[in-house]
């Protein structure tokens, strides 16, 4: 019995601690970063005036959804990355093999695919000026909420 209460812990409890708590962790981290320059004291007093809850829904409030720019972002990122991925050459690379038999074949272009994203960045916002170089950080908080929400469809829609 010893056995199949850890086995419930390790592959049921603890993937569900982690997949609840960890969005509202980046978020914080973010939120403490921007507007408490990296107090967790700060932070801690906010918690202590606003209580744990209501500050967690002050925090996450504006950057839940993401926004126009930060799905944006997501989806040029996406549409770009995934043509690389299909156009770029590289060698076979064969995966493990899964639980139901099947064995991925990958195209190993990581390296040129990472110097070409960078090099478009910098011309897209450096040279071309269609954004500016900071538009990373200032979105960070809503890219993060986009993500998280992006993740949570994915993985119900996958396991669904």
């Amino acid at each position: 019995m010893r056995g199949k209460t850890r086995r419930w812990i390790r592959y049921s409890v603890l993937p569900a601690f982690l997949t609840v708590f960890s969005p509202p962790t980046a978020i914080l981290i973010w939120y403490t970063n921007v507007v408490h320059h990296g107090s967790l004291l700060a932070l801690g007093d906010e918690f202590v005036r606003a209580g744990i809850i209501g500050t967690v829904a002050r925090v996450w409030r504006p950057v839940f959804f993401g926004s126009r720019t930060a799905w944006m972002m997501i989806a040029i990122y996406a549409a770009v990355e995934l043509a690389m991925m299909k156009l770029l050459p590289g060698r076979k690379w064969s995966g493990p093999v899964t639980p139901r038999g099947n064995i991925p074949v990958y195209k190993a272009n990581g390296p040129p695919a990472f110097a070409i994203t960078l090099a478009l960045y910098l011309v897209g916002s450096l040279v071309l000026g269609l954004f500016p170089a900071s538009i990373i950080y200032d979105h960070f908080g809503e890219l993060l909420g986009a993500l998280n929400i992006f993740s949570l469809v994915f993985c119900l829609f996958l396991y669904a």
